[in-house]
């Protein structure tokens, strides 16, 4: 089946990604096996790649390059510059007193007591930094891929969203009419009936996109409908036809779950207690497709839910269809007289005592995580206090206090790291030059590393959408 646009961008973005996360993988765990702590190595690595390029130590690459290179073969050349020149001030100052310092700063503690022959060591800190500043580079360039492609894509979805978009789409059904009013008068063998069939289902869901009203019950009854609904065995087995369909056409259907709890969401409070019935009714519609027929009309279904979710639709005259028809659906059960049944019944139902229950439950395991979070974490709130919060009150206030810490945490290491960078460029004003000494033979009494007491930070890390 014939992938979209979006759908290959996706599948590009994450291959660059793994292949990504394989090297830095290889990488880390190669320095790892050196005794040195991969993220120290990751951040001061940083810190010095970002010195060098701002200060720029380095010539450009046009100066060393053929005048007519390739913009890829002037990135390959100004990274190398750059990585050799880092490398170089590594090695000047690993031959000076500030070796200790490089050594404990990407040291895991437990090796600072540990012998080692000198010059092996600074051979070892220098590979160590080649290597990540390799990686450096891969991160970089996947970064710049993945950035570009998330603007397009950003951009994309707006046009998509948009009024301009919506008009095209319009003309686009009135030349579909067209087309079929002129196929129609066409007789005898020169008809074309297998276009016009599919004209006329095409027509039928661009012209229901906004009210669904291409989604037909058939026999699917507003009884049958409360009877399949309620009944565990049959509400399964719709549940298993959707998602087979799904597989069959090769799309996600787990995406119907960003659309949970539509009802309750998004409409007024007589329709709570149907929560997640047109849902339900959706899946129950895909399941009995044909596969030819299914792709599109899932595509439309999830589209206008998902702009009903993120409220992204290109007026209020499409957003009013959506809900209106929703609720006309809706409206057929409360007419029916079905309203206390889902009450009673309906799990999902925000009143009901099931759904209740759940959600205390859920409450209860964030508040414990929360306060699990907030014990290994500095801040200014007593017991008492944190007790009182409503449930947003204490994520939001935990997720404050987190950020607060791992900023300031970040701050203290990027500080040292800059001083370290600092001394390794030669551009530190407090200490001056300093003498270089022999690279010790053995590990003896001057060749052992002093304690180095300063906290360990590890660097950060740094919708369903219409296809």
């Amino acid at each position: 089946m014939k992938k979209t646009i979006y759908e290959e961008t996706k599948e590009l973005v994450n291959e660059a990604e793994e292949l990504t996360k394989t090297h830095k993988e290889a990488v880390y765990d190669n320095i790892i096996a050196m005794g040195y702590n991969p993220d120290k190595v990751y951040a001061l690595s940083k810190t010095m790649y970002n010195k060098v390029t701002k200060a720029g130590f380095t010539s450009s690459p046009a100066e060393n390059s053929d005048a007519e290179g390739s913009e890829e073969t002037g990135n390959t050349d100004q990274f190398a510059a750059i990585k050799n020149t880092i490398l170089d001030m590594i090695k000047t100052r690993l031959h000076t007193n500030e070796f200790e310092a490089i050594r404990n700063a990407i040291l895991f503690p437990e090796r600072k007591t540990l012998d080692y022959d000198r010059a092996e060591e600074e051979k070892n800190i220098l590979e160590a930094f080649d290597k990540m500043l390799d990686y450096l580079d891969t991160e970089d360039t996947y970064k710049d891929v993945k950035s570009d492609v998330d603007a397009k894509q950003s951009n994309f979805l707006a046009y998509l969203n948009s009024e301009e978009y919506y008009e095209k789409k319009q003309q686009g059904i009135k030349d579909r009419i067209d087309e079929l009013a002129t196929l129609e008068k066409v007789t005898g063998r020169d008809r074309n009936t297998h276009r016009i069939m599919e004209l006329k289902k095409k027509i039928a869901v661009d012209k229901g996109q906004w009210d669904l009203s291409f989604i037909k019950d058939g026999k699917a009854t507003v009884k049958n409908t409360v009877e399949v609904y309620f009944n565990p065995g049959k509400s399964t087995y719709t549940a298993k036809k959707y998602y087979a369909k799904c597989n069959q056409i090769h799309l996600n259907a787990d995406v119907f779950r960003y659309f949970l709890n539509l009802e309750e969401k998004h409409l007024d409070e007589k329709y709570h207690p149907f929560n997640n019935l047109f849902l339900f009714r959706c899946m129950r519609y895909i399941g009995t497709l044909d596969v030819k027929d299914s792709e599109y009309q899932f595509r439309t279904i999830v589209g206008t839910l998902t702009k009903l979710v993120y409220d992204s639709f290109p007026n209020e005259e499409t957003k009013a269809q959506t809900i209106h028809a929703i609720e006309s659906y809706l409206d057929q059960f409360i007419d029916a007289g079905y309203t206390d049944l889902f009450i009673e019944k309906n799990i999902t139902y925000p009143k009901h005592p099931e759904r209740i229950k759940k959600d205390k439950e859920r409450e209860q395991s964030a508040r414990v995580y929360y306060y699990k979070v907030l014990a290994s974490t500095p801040h200014d709130k007593t017991v008492e206090e944190l007790d009182a919060m409503a449930i947003n009150d204490l994520a939001e206030y935990a997720e404050k206090v987190v950020k607060e810490a791992a900023e300031k945490a970040k701050a203290e290491e990027e500080k040292a790291n800059q001083e370290l960078a600092d001394k390794i460029a030669g551009t530190d004003t407090e200490d001056g030059d300093e003498e270089e000494t022999e690279p010790a033979d053995d590990a003896g009494e001057e060749a052992k590393p002093e304690e180095n007491d300063e906290n360990d930070h590890t660097p950060s890390d740094s919708v369903p959408t219409e296809e």
